[in-house]
């Protein structure tokens, strides 16, 4: 079976994107199968080195579920990453991540929308707190779509 050799940190070629996706879907055929089976089945993986040394790992019950989730998660469209909810981020990764500009981020950190804490003379955001606050806008972007369109139909019955 064909191997990636570069770093997934740069650019994977055509070919390797195609060896990714074939590897994907296979763990996907296999972990399905087993996250089905209850907490008391255990997945083996072996990953042999390129200086020939072999390492075993074993994944129980609920980390087969959670690796099947991760893996499905996974798609060559996508960007896909995990972090744990108590990662710090700077105001420029957390910007990228809601995608706006790093001066806009900073506003609604000094306005005391999304928490966050010095280190020295730098800004840090708990992942956590970032997750809570593009949820409560998603919340009030729902609303607020809810609002127009009630206010749309009172205007169309002449009720507005």
């Amino acid at each position: 079976m064909p191997t990636l050799k570069k770093s997934l940190n740069i650019p994977l070629s055509s070919e390797e994107l195609r060896v990714l996706e074939a590897a994907r879907i296979t763990m996907l055929k296999i972990l399905a199968k087993e996250s089905e089976s209850g907490d008391h089945t255990v997945l083996k993986m072996e990953i042999q080195h390129s200086d020939g040394n072999k390492e075993e790992f074993l994944f129980h019950g609920l980390t087969i579920k959670l690796l099947y989730r991760l893996i499905s998660e996974l798609d060559s469209d996508k960007k896909s990453f995990a972090l744990h909810p108590e990662t710090e981020l700077t105001t420029q990764k957390a910007a990228d991540f809601m995608k706006v500009s790093r001066p806009y981020f900073v506003k609604l950190l000094e306005s005391g929308e999304i928490p966050f804490r010095l280190v020295g003379p730098r800004r840090r955001v708990r992942f956590s707190e970032l997750l809570i606050y593009m949820e409560h806008v998603e919340r009030e972007s729902l609303r607020h779509e809810g609002l127009d369109e009630l206010a749309a139909k009172a205007q169309k019955l002449n009720m507005y």
